[in-house]
Parts: C-alpha cells; structure tokens; sequence
C-alpha cells in the first residue's frame, strides 16, 4: 500500500462493519419503541453517515494533482523534521 493510499481508505473504513451497526440501530429501534407511544423511525434513533444526501451525492475522487500536492507537503515534513 502506497502512502497516499491510506487516507481514502481511512475514509471508508465505518463501512466495514455497516450491517452490524444496522442490526444494533434496529435492536435499540424495536426497545425504544415497545417502550414508547409516539411513532419512531428507525432514523431518529441515530442517522448514519451513508444515509445523508449529501454523502450519497457527493464521490471524492483523488486525482493526480491532488496526490501530487500531498505527496508535496509529506515531503516537505521529513525535510522539516530532518
């Protein structure tokens, strides 16, 4: 894995375990709701991040000059900290 490799990838790491955070959201839905007379959503329990329009609609896509730029300033630290 490359250097520049690693920052999309932190991005998309919650995603891993995206079906178990389903069925816990669904756990508390069901209890909360037993225990409730207003009408829940499973959403006003807690709303993801893959459920906002606004990550749906937006892709970052890392391009050559962006990667460039980044691989600038990461060289420019070690000469710093050399």
């Amino acid at each position: 894995m490359q250097l520049w490799e690693v920052g999309m990838m932190m991005e998309g790491v919650y995603m891993k375990n995206r079906d178990v955070w389903e069925a816990n959201r669904m756990t508390a839905y069901i209890t909360a709701q037993v225990n409730s007379k207003k009408r829940l959503k499973p959403r006003s329990i807690i709303e993801f991040p893959w459920e906002k329009e606004t990550l749906k609609n937006e892709i970052k896509v890392a391009t050559d000059p962006d990667r460039l730029m980044f691989m600038k300033s990461v060289m420019e630290q070690i000469a710093l900290d050399l």
